[in-house]
């Protein structure tokens, strides 16, 4: 290979290679969707000449290589970006499908270990108020302080500390859902302090529809008309589950 090597006349030719390259990938994908039994019959018959003629396919394969080495330099760098391209999308795929695939293991599992112990017992209705008395304070706030609204709760409370933010165990939106009454809500019975990342991972749990036990409600409407008591106990476990509390 030989030629001019100079950045301004192989970039044309690195993104040109990068942009066929991703095409190509996109049509074998496209042909794969489209026509799976003759890509599989395809597949087999390269796989069969490869065992039936292993040498034969060896040389094949050393001629390929050589030809691609003696390429000039601006067909070398199409033909290398081509396969570059290729790569990374193909690897970028596969990361993408590997973390999906681990992040909804782990929520479906966070979802069944929920689901297996939401009726445990961890605190005791207060007949008087409806509200939870708590054997073991998860905070250290004034027992049983309600307030009319999240605002009023906050200006008594001030801030939930440095990177973190105030946290409903029975959420906000049971106010309106389940006709619970906002001093049963904003209440220090009902509110931890948590870090703002896993506020916010616990409010997309909330979110979510994909779990089988909420039958493809979010999880927040699929609470809608339990009691009180059911709801505090299950927002407890979401809490242990994403390691808040012990």
């Amino acid at each position: 290979m030989s030629g001019d090597y100079s950045v301004s006349r192989l970039t044309p030719i690195l993104l040109s290679a990068w942009r066929d390259g991703i095409i190509e990938l996109g049509m074998d994908a496209y042909n794969t969707f489209r026509h799976p039994i003759q890509t599989i019959k395809n597949s087999f018959n390269q796989t069969k000449e490869v065992i039936l003629h292993p040498i034969q396919s060896v040389k094949n394969k050393v001629s390929e290589i050589k030809e691609f080495l003696t390429l000039d330099t601006e067909s070398f760098i199409y033909e290398f970006g081509k396969i570059q391209a290729k790569i990374i999308v193909v690897s970028a795929f596969s990361n993408a499908v590997s973390s999906y695939t681990e992040s909804s293991a782990s929520v479906s599992k966070q979802a069944k270990q929920i689901e297996a112990n939401e009726t445990t017992s961890v605190s005791v209705v207060n007949n008087a108020t409806g509200l939870v008395s708590i054997k073991n304070p998860i905070n250290n706030l004034p027992h049983n302080n309600g307030y009319s609204s999240f605002g009023k709760l906050k200006k008594a409370l001030g801030s939930a500390g440095d990177g973190k933010q105030w946290h409903h165990i029975v959420e906000q939106s049971q106010i309106k859902k389940s006709n619970f009454s906002p001093t049963q809500i904003h209440n220090t019975d009902n509110i931890i302090a948590i870090d703002a990342a896993t506020h916010a991972k616990i409010s997309g749990y909330y979110s979510t529809k994909s779990f089988r036990f909420t039958n493809g409600l979010s999880v927040r409407d699929w609470l809608v008309g339990k009691s009180f008591e059911e709801q505090y106990n299950f927002g407890l476990e979401v809490l242990k589950q994403y390691g808040v509390i012990e």
